[in-house]
């Protein structure tokens, strides 16, 4: 790339990048999917009787199922104030 044409990468005349390189370095680049198959493929099986694999996705689990129970209470107690029927 050049600072006189603004960062543009430079083109030949049937209009390619110059840099054929930085075109093969983008092509050889594995997709999202593939990426992150990889990862879990090398991440070790989840031991025995685990269903988390790591606190803060429990805490949030948690807190959500709270959260859920207390807001039922609330309005149950709301509704049982209020007397409706």
């Amino acid at each position: 790339m050049s600072a006189d044409t603004g960062g543009v990468p430079h083109r030949d005349a049937a209009g390619r990048p110059a840099e054929p390189e930085a075109v093969v370095a983008r092509r050889r680049r594995k997709t999202l999917e593939e990426r992150i198959a990889d990862r879990q493929a090398e991440r070790p099986a989840l031991k025995e009787g685990r269903q988390f694999e790591h606190g803060p996705a429990r805490f949030v689990f948690v807190f959500l199922i709270v959260t859920v129970v207390l807001i039922h209470v609330v309005g149950l107690a709301i509704v049982m104030a209020l007397d409706l029927n």
